[in-house]
């Protein structure tokens, strides 16, 4: 039967050589679902611009449909997509705020606290498990591993992705013997 090759935007298959490939590619309907797919991952301001410079369809007027759709040079912009589009982009600017205004609540990152910080950590927990020479297991198992926030909501996490637990870390047999 030979290769196939499946085109992801127009969900057609047809036999994969090189004269029907550069058929299908340079054809009308591919261009037309390609450009219609990647349309919807345009941003909301881009869009309302685009349509709000175009004049209105006469044909969307009349009959409430346009036979060339999303290829169509004259804006099909009705006042509730117009709406719809507002709102999305009113919602990305307050996100943008609200992440700008957590940002500038945020002590800039040091390298010395963390140092710091880090020194005071480690200190305290040689202390409370007493030195062990070795540097092996003992300082593994009291150490407490924690899940980030936003993960902890998650039931039924693969096992890989849950933290260890102390008692996982115990010596069991010497290594290079």
């Amino acid at each position: 039967m030979g290769k196939r090759y499946y085109c992801d935007y127009c969900d057609k298959s047809f036999a994969d050589n090189s004269e029907n490939r550069k058929k299908h590619l340079n054809g009308v309907v591919h261009d037309r679902l390609r450009k219609l797919h990647y349309s919807q991952f345009r941003e909301p301001e881009e869009i309302l611009s685009e349509e709000r410079a175009k004049f209105p369809c006469v044909k969307i007027k009349q009959s409430g449909f346009c036979p060339f759709e999303g290829n169509c040079r004259f804006s099909h912009l009705t006042p509730e997509w117009e709406r719809e589009l507002l709102e999305k982009i009113e919602a990305k600017k307050l996100a943008a705020k609200a992440a700008e205004d957590q940002a500038a609540n945020r002590p800039e990152p040091n390298l010395a606290d963390w140092l710091d910080k880090r020194k005071k950590k480690d200190n305290a927990s040689s202390t409370s498990e007493g030195a062990d020479p070795s540097g092996g297991s003992a300082a593994l198992q009291h150490m407490q591993f924690s899940l980030p926030p936003e993960l902890q909501n998650i039931p039924d996490l693969p096992p890989s992705m849950i933290p260890p637990t102390g008692d996982c870390f115990a010596e069991t047999a010497e290594w290079g013997l």
